[in-house]
Formats: structure tokens, C-alpha cells, sequence
């Protein structure tokens, strides 16, 4: 028996130690066993056929992503939504708070919201332009609160560049303010008993506009303006590339993973709050169709399997390679008509985890259950 059958037989048993395990454990099982000499690579390729493996896989979360680079004050903002929904009753059925920073001074501007609609959205968005403050460029995530068309046409009259960030860092300064502002919301519950924020909100947001910032060299965001702003960017964006004593020793040039072609899936992109056990890659098959290096970080351009181009580009932890092809097989996830064709029985099925384009007719007699 070949180690592959026998792996194939134990791998599947539930009442075998190393049952539905990782690539790890299953080497040091099969080395420890000694019937089959096997390289921890083997085994990672031979799981990449597993299903059962592949869409369970680990994530990686943290991973070096390209750097966000800022013309100057006011070029680009980041802008999300904070969900305070479980706050609502204490502060006058306000459910949101519509967060916007400015990428290069980190200055911050926040706007209670009571729904997500676009109309709240885009009069959120006129306030807090109100301010004499607006910015030349806007990244969101793509939420339908900021892709939608009214949204997208408030932007436009203003003369704001908007785009779409389609990876799992999604528009991440906002992100990470909205997490600091969260904790200094908690902080001022915790000390004055009461979950009422309201009246002091606009107080922890010129708080923390006023403090330094260790990524501003000690500066707060309210000190950022024009006459230091040419001084910060050399800062910021080129005294940090000066190489260093250990930067000047040889590092190892970096390599692509993945070559055009190569089936992948693509992570989830619930990250921090998902259960360890949930599923973790897409059901659907994907291919490789471009591969490039951006600020030296290998990065990949995909397909689905109509040859429609995936919106966005993604790094290499957010792909996994899979061995399949179109001639496996594939689950179905329900069948939704039947008919009769030349004297064949045909369903028209939906493939499990595709997208209803996909849907298509099948000869009953193709269909295993398994």
C-alpha cells in the first residue's frame, strides 16, 4: 500500500489518533509509525486535495502588507463605521458613529449617527465637511452604507476621489482609531458608572487629537499643518527606508508562492471574531491570473472560473493553493429543476459556495451521494 492510500485510510478514521489532524502531527505520527518514510511537504501538498483540511486551514492574520503612503494633510482619509448599537438606549438611539481620520496627521473627526442608511451616511459626511477640513481622496471599506449611489454622488459633487479597499486590512487607520476610541469610551464608563457618552464624545475626540502620537514623533494631530508637514513626510515615508547596520546585511530575495494558473481559495474575512472552528476559506475555487511585486511584497491577481476578473489584489496569506481541477469532483448544494433530454434525466444544480451564475444542468447519472 502506497503511504498515500495508507494516510488516505487512516486520515478518515475517526477512531485513528491522527484523524482530520494538521500536516505537523501527521508527520511525526507517520514517521513514529515507521511503515512509510514521508516528508512534512508531501503530506502539505496531499492535504491540499482534502477539502475536509483546506477549507479549515489556519489564517494567518498578521502578515507584511504594503505601506498606505499620504501625499501630505488632507490627501487621503480613511473613513468606517463604528457599531455602538448595544449603547443605543443610553444615548438617544444613536447606533453608530460615523469615524473619518486623516491618513497623514491622524486627525480625527467623529459623527453619531442613528442608522446607516445612505441618507444618514451622506449628512453625516456634509457635518463633518463642515469644518473646513476635506480631503482630496476617501478609502472605505466595501460596506453598501458607502457604496452606494447616493453616497458616491455626494463624494463625486464634493471633488473626493472615493475607492474601495477589497483585502482583510479593509481601511485599516480607521479601524485601529475606531478600536482607541473604544477603549477610552470603556475607560470613562468604567470610572463614572453610566454608559452615557453623548455629551462627552466630541471631549475624547479633541482629547485624542491633542495628545502626541508616538507615529507623528511626539507631535498630536491638532499640531500638524503646513509648516511642518514637508518635514514630518520626510519622516514618516523616507528616514524610516535609511538602512540600518542589521537592514545592510543580506536578506533573501523574496519569491513568489504562487504561479498564473494555480487553483487557490481565498480567506474569510471575518478575522479577529471568528470561532476557531468556522470555515476559513471559500468553498469556491479561484485562479491565479497575474502575479507582481508591489514595494517588494509579492502580491496576485486572481479569476473565477469564467475568467471574470476578482476585484482588488491579494497577498500571498490570503491565498491557499489547492490541487483541483474541473474534472473532480464537485458538491452541489441543492437541486433546483429537473427535466428530461433525449432520454436522459438532467437536474439544473447550485454548486455549493458559487455564485448563482454558476448554476447549470448536469446528467442525473454524473451525480454521486456521498
Amino acid at each position: 500500500m502506497s503511504w498515500k492510500d495508507h494516510l488516505k485510510d487512516i486520515y478518515f478514521d475517526i477512531k485513528n489518533p491522527i484523524s482530520y489532524a494538521g500536516p505537523n502531527k501527521i508527520y511525526r505520527y507517520l514517521k513514529k509509525e515507521g511503515k512509510h518514510k514521508v516528508g512534512l511537504s508531501a503530506i502539505k501538498q496531499w492535504l491540499q486535495d482534502i477539502d475536509a483540511y483546506s477549507l479549515q486551514r489556519p489564517q494567518r492574520y498578521k502578515f507584511k502588507t504594503n505601506r498606505v503612503i499620504s501625499q501630505g494633510i488632507d490627501f487621503l482619509w480613511d473613513a468606517d463605521l463604528a457599531d455602538v448599537s448595544r449603547l443605543s438606549k443610553e444615548n438617544d438611539g444613536i447606533k453608530y458613529l460615523l469615524i473619518t481620520i486623516d491618513v497623514f496627521s491622524r486627525y480625527l473627526w467623529v459623527q453619531p449617527l442613528q442608522s446607516k442608511l445612505h441618507g444618514s451616511i451622506v449628512e453625516g459626511f456634509r457635518t463633518i465637511f463642515s469644518k473646513d477640513r476635506i480631503p482630496r481622496e476617501m478609502r472605505t471599506d466595501k460596506g453598501s452604507e458607502f457604496k452606494n449611489r447616493w453616497v458616491k454622488d455626494f463624494l463625486k459633487k464634493k471633488g473626493i476621489v472615493h475607492y474601495v479597499t477589497h483585502n482583510v486590512t479593509k481601511a485599516n487607520y480607521a479601524e485601529r482609531v475606531i478600536r482607541t476610541l473604544k477603549v477610552l469610551m470603556y475607560r470613562y464608563f468604567t470610572h463614572n458608572r453610566t454608559y452615557h457618552y453623548l455629551d462627552v464624545l466630541q471631549d475624547l475626540v479633541r482629547n485624542y487629537n491633542n495628545r502626541p502620537h508616538r507615529s507623528l514623533d511626539g507631535l498630536s494631530p491638532s499640531e500638524m499643518n503646513q509648516s511642518n508637514e514637508a518635514i514630518m513626510w520626510k519622516k514618516m515615508y523616507i528616514d524610516i527606508l535609511k538602512p540600518t547596520e542589521n537592514m545592510k546585511k543580506k536578506t533573501p530575495v523574496k519569491r513568489f508562492k504562487f504561479k498564473p494558473g494555480d487553483f487557490v481559495r481565498i480567506s474569510s474575512t471575518k478575522r479577529t471574531f471568528q470561532r476557531d472552528f468556522e470555515q476559513k476559506w471559500t468553498e469556491e475555487v479561484f485562479v491565479i491570473s497575474r502575479r507582481f511585486m508591489r514595494q517588494g511584497i509579492p502580491v496576485y491577481k486572481i479569476t473565477d472560473y469564467d475568467n471574470d476578473h476578482i476585484e482588488g489584489s491579494f497577498y500571498e496569506s490570503e491565498l491557499q493553493k489547492v490541487n483541483k481541477d474541473r474534472d473532480d469532483f464537485w458538491k452541489i448544494e441543492k437541486v433546483l429543476k429537473k427535466r428530461k433530454r433525449g432520454g436522459e434525466n438532467e437536474v439544473y444544480v447550485k454548486w455549493l459556495g458559487y455564485p448563482n451564475k454558476f448554476n447549470s444542468w448536469v446528467n442525473q447519472r454524473d451525480i454521486e451521494d456521498l
